[in-house]
């Protein structure tokens, strides 16, 4: 495969990358935050032919370790619209205590490359709605993500991201923006786990908040044989 990016550059970046990773937990501990959160899940992606497949996927996230927890179900379906975009349309419900059940939809739109290079660029374009299951308010958002990844071996390899939050429809304002960095970690051919750290801003709202969050995430790619 022919690549776009030249070895210097690709030390460069990786050198760069890493530090950033490296420089994050003082980062971290040099700012107030109002909680420090735990996520976990695992996601079940097959493929159903060559342009199609669905994705179940669960997650469990838990506030200042010891308190106010919430979990979620969600399902997907994507189609691959061409050798660099796909689209998905998935629907997620949250429970939360003492609070509101919570549904969303979402559409999907991604950018990436189907096979690995040394410099991974992905972006991702999702409009959402979300509705409480009792009180039936409803709240819309865009948001666009763009993430950085480099092939370090095939171990494991690290990235960095950012995305914005944009409230639509009965006011258009910011509202949010989160930060990234991680590891990729290949299990195996079908398994991935995906380690991060994030700090996730409010914008815009009476009570803004800024949350730090740790998240380990395994995804799980099955492979269905064929009847004779």
């Amino acid at each position: 495969m022919k690549r776009i990016f030249n070895a210097s550059f690709g030390k460069y970046f990786l050198r760069m990358l890493l530090w950033g990773m490296l420089f994050l937990p003082s980062f971290v501990i040099g700012q107030q935050f109002d909680a420090r959160q735990i996520w976990t899940g695992m996601s079940v992606k097959m493929d159903l032919n060559k342009k199609w497949s669905t994705r179940i996927e669960g997650q469990y996230r838990h506030e200042n370790i010891t308190r106010d927890y919430r979990y979620f179900g969600e399902v997907g379906i994507k189609r691959e619209l061409s050798k660099r975009w796909d689209m998905e349309v998935a629907y997620r419900h949250t429970v939360r205590p003492d609070a509101d059940p919570r549904k969303r939809l979402m559409l999907d739109f991604s950018y990436g490359n189907k096979k690995k290079r040394d410099l991974d660029i992905g972006m991702r374009f999702r409009l959402q709605n979300s509705m409480t299951s009792f009180s039936g308010k409803h709240t819309t958002l865009a948001r666009a993500k763009l993430q950085l990844g480099y092939n370090v071996s095939k171990l494991v390899d690290p990235y960095v991201s950012g995305e914005v939050f944009f409230k639509i429809i009965s006011n258009n304002e910011y509202r949010g923006w989160r930060t990234t960095a991680g590891l990729e970690w290949r299990i195996s051919k079908r398994m991935d786990l995906k380690t991060f750290a994030r700090i996730d801003t409010e914008l815009n709202v009476k009570d803004p908040s800024k949350n730090l969050v740790y998240g380990c995430m395994l995804s799980y790619s099955p492979k269905f044989k064929k009847k004779d």
